[in-house]
């Protein structure tokens, strides 16, 4: 599909990255032609080489954010389960027991529910309405008036019991 957009001459692309050489073919074609891209959501292969820029949130940030409210929660020598959406693992099953402490990164209607429930204790809201529009309106600035794309990084904002309802209401609204 990229290719295909690449081929028919596109004004720009907005990619989200998340295997590291997944798309350096297509970053290349697109370099050599002069479409700019901006990756958003992920970036796993990182903006070092100045070939596509950004719109997400800072991983190392959003873990510090994410480690620092759940450190004194932990029990000492308690076994942590880290996992990136995996398959087999249950919130409904295998988290909500006795002894499982979960916390992590994304809202949706399940996780809303969660956090409210106290089955997860944390998440960090990505952004996802802010990752979706900048990438657009550089893309526009850029081909209306020539301004490159700039990194953006989306936030690590951390949603608790304590705010839920104001991230819950305004992921209903389509803003997270």
């Amino acid at each position: 599909m990229v290719r295909d957009a690449i081929e028919s001459g596109c004004d720009g692309i907005v990619l989200s990255i998340i295997y590291p050489t997944a798309f350096e073919n297509v970053i290349d074609q697109a370099q050599t032609r002069g479409i700019p891209m901006v990756a958003f959501n992920v970036n796993a292969r990182g903006t070092e080489d100045g070939k596509i820029t950004r719109v997400c949130r800072d991983v190392y940030t959003a873990g510090r954010v994410l480690a620092s409210a759940v450190y004194g929660h932990i029990r000492p020598m308690s076994t942590v389960l880290v996992t990136l959406h995996s398959k087999g693992i249950s919130l409904e099953n295998d988290v909500g027991r006795d002894g499982y402490f979960c916390a992590g990164f994304d809202l949706s209607p399940r996780i809303i529910k969660f956090v409210k429930e106290g089955i997860v204790f944390c998440t960090i809201d990505q952004q996802p309405y802010i990752q979706g529009f900048y990438p657009v309106v550089q893309l526009t600035h850029t081909c209306r008036f020539g301004l490159k794309p700039a990194d953006i990084d989306s936030g690590a904002t951390l949603i608790t019991r304590e705010n839920i309802d104001v991230a819950a209401g305004l992921c209903d609204e389509g803003y997270r």
